[in-house]
């Protein structure tokens, strides 16, 4: 009889929230089917979270073709070198300046910042400014702004081998205990955004004496060189270099340092390989250590592992994900969720992922408008009986069902 209430009331509230949501959109009204989730559907492979992966396995198929991708990073490297570096008297013929780097220095002690930053991206575009910037940013005798300003023009040129010097200044900035002076290069080293420069900063991680530094690199500097590898903004071709790395190292130690700079995407690619390779030990260890990182792009990493079916149960996933989400449920990932069961070009398996970590949030009204926007895509079966079988779960409303037992 409890039972029954609490169905009751679930299937209640989820009908009056697509009343609501139907009436409140006209312009849907006329293809719009009832939202009535068969509460009689079973549901108790959903309830449990698996704490493996299945061993199920296929090489007929691949989640992601890792040669193409590995092939598209290399085009990519290729047309880094060869677009928007430019020898310094093209720069000047197109910008009908002087030396860029002369620019930089005249508007600093001029003290205007529109030229500063003009002048700034100038000088990155330009091969010939790099000695002229290196010999600014080791000038200890120089005002440290202007440094900085040096530093920014270096790191925007997305060059491995000048985001190499700013990280050397940083350590030489830490080791004569200089605080302002570490800050301010770390405040531009930072933004670098560049995937011709992982390799350079993978080098760095894996070797210290590339930095030519007596001194070990400080916690903290490492933590900063990984949180700009990962923050990059070319997630793809990023976690594809790096998982390529690892399939390089040559000791577990430099394996280990690779996992762990926690690149979610990564992760995920390497569990994919590791089932290709018929190892479901390594890669039942590996989406472990996936759904252990603290990054929204942990649903990224998930989404990529459900691409591929005759490797990785559906349910499997979900539960990984709904676990997950269960401990990290903020703005962000809610967004991201939403994104993705709303989008036209996500694949029935995807808005699956997304409507069980959707539930896990449990933020009731944002939960239930949510999952109601799945029922626009029930061109696939797939999609329904899941969402079916997430009714039947009460946790998913529990602040609407408080006092029914």
């Amino acid at each position: 009889m409890k039972t029954s209430i609490l169905v009751t009331t679930i299937s209640g509230i989820v009908v009056i929230a697509g009343l609501i949501a139907t009436n409140s959109n006209p312009d849907k009204n006329r293809q719009a089917e009832p939202i009535i989730l068969d509460s009689a559907v079973r549901s108790e492979h959903i309830g449990t979270i698996p704490n493996t992966v299945s061993p199920t396995l296929s090489k007929d198929k691949a989640l992601s073709d890792t040669h193409t991708g590995k092939e598209r990073l290399r085009r990519r490297q290729e047309l880094a070198h060869t677009v928007k570096k430019q020898p310094a008297s093209e720069i000047k013929k197109a910008f009908l300046g002087n030396d860029p780097v002369d620019d930089l220095e005249q508007a600093f002690y001029q003290d205007e910042l529109q030229d500063i930053e003009k002048a700034i991206d100038i000088a990155a575009q330009c091969v010939e400014c790099i000695p002229r910037l290196k010999e600014i940013l080791e000038q200890e005798s120089a005002d440290n702004q202007l440094r900085f300003y040096a530093a920014q023009a270096l790191i925007k040129s997305g060059d491995g081998e000048a985001a190499m010097l700013v990280l050397k200044e940083i350590m030489n900035a830490n080791s004569l205990e200089l605080p302002e002076l570490e800050d301010g290069l770390k405040q531009a080293f930072v933004q670098l955004d560049s995937v011709e420069a992982v390799n350079t900063l993978i080098t760095v991680l894996l070797d210290e004496q590339a930095l030519d530094s007596d001194a070990p690199i400080p916690d903290d500097i490492e933590y900063m060189v990984s949180k700009v590898i990962i923050n990059m903004s070319d997630r793809q071709d990023v976690a594809y270099n790096l998982a390529q790395e690892y399939h390089n190292a040559s000791t577990p130690e430099e394996k280990e340092r690779l996992l762990t700079i926690g690149h979610p995407e990564m992760n995920a690619l390497l569990v994919v390989d590791a089932y290709k390779e018929n190892n479901v030990e390594q890669a039942n260890k590996l989406y472990n250590r996936l759904v252990k990182l603290d990054d929204p792009a942990v649903i990224d990493g998930m989404m990529l592992i459900a691409k591929n079916q005759d490797m990785f149960p559906l349910e499997d996933i979900a539960g990984y994900t709904y676990d997950w989400v269960s401990e990290h449920k903020n703005d962000t990932t809610l967004s991201m969720l939403v994104n993705y069961i709303s989008d036209f070009d996500s694949t029935s398996e995807e808005r699956v992922i997304a409507a069980y970590g959707i539930a896990a949030t449990r933020e009731d009204d944002k939960t239930i408008t949510a999952l109601m926007k799945a029922w626009e895509h029930l061109e696939a079966p797939i999609v329904k009986d899941h969402l079916n079988a997430l009714a039947t779960m009460p946790e998913l409303f529990s602040g609407k069902s408080k006092g029914v037992n």
